[in-house]
C-alpha cells in the first residue's frame, strides 16, 4: 500500500503507511518485507527532502535483518543524492564513503555481481571526488581517484579506469 501511495505521488501517506507496517512487525523477527518497507521509506523520504525521516528509516534498516548489499547501497545513495541537492556536502560525504568502502569490500561471484560492484565503485568514487572538491579537499579527491585507478586495474575494468583518469585530468 505504501508503494502505491509513493507511485501516486502522496509521499506523506506512503511514509505513514511504511511506518505502520514496520510497527506491526514483531521487533525480534527478521522480516524481509519490513526491510523492504524501511528501504522504500528511505527512498521516498529522501526524494521529498525529509532527510531526518530518511535517516530514521536507514537507522532502522541497519539495526534489522536481513540486509542485502544492493539495498544498503541504494539507501545510502538516495540519502547522498538528497543531501547533495540540499547543498549539504558534509552529510552527503558520510553516506558516499559508506558506499565506496562497501563496494571495495564486496566480493563478486557472478558477472552481475561484478557489474554491480563496478557501477557502485564508479558512482561512489565520482560523487566522493566531487564532494571532496566542494569541501575544498583536493588532496582527498585526488586520492579517491587514484585509488579508483588502482582498483580498476585489479578488477580489471577499463570503464572504471577511464572514469578515474578523466576525473584526474579534469582537476
Amino acid at each position: 500500500l505504501g508503494l502505491l501511495y509513493a507511485l501516486a505521488g502522496d509521499s506523506l501517506k506512503a511514509i505513514e503507511t511504511f511506518r505502520r507496517f514496520i510497527a506491526a512487525v514483531p521487533k525480534d523477527e527478521a522480516n524481509k518485507r519490513a526491510q523492504e518497507a524501511r528501504l522504500e521509506g528511505v527512498v521516498v523520504a529522501a526524494r521529498m527532502a525529509s532527510l531526518d525521516e530518511a535517516e530514521k528509516f536507514l537507522a532502522d534498516y541497519v539495526k534489522s535483518t536481513p540486509q542485502l548489499m544492493e539495498q544498503s547501497m541504494r539507501a545510502e545513495t538516495e540519502l547522498a543524492i538528497a543531501y547533495q541537492k540540499a547543498k549539504k556536502p558534509a552529510q552527503a560525504l558520510s553516506h558516499v564513503e559508506v558506499i565506496f568502502k562497501a563496494a571495495k569490500l564486496f566480493r563478486p561471484v557472478t558477472p552481475d555481481d561484478r557489474r554491480f560492484q563496478s557501477e557502485m565503485l564508479g558512482l561512489s568514487s565520482d560523487i566522493l571526488a566531487k564532494l571532496y572538491l566542494a569541501l575544498d579537499k583536493q588532496d582527498e579527491a585526488v586520492a579517491v581517484l587514484e585509488e579508483m585507478r588502482r582498483l580498476s586495474l585489479a578488477l580489471p575494468s577499463s570503464t572504471l579506469y577511464r572514469k578515474a583518469l578523466t576525473g584526474l585530468l579534469n582537476m
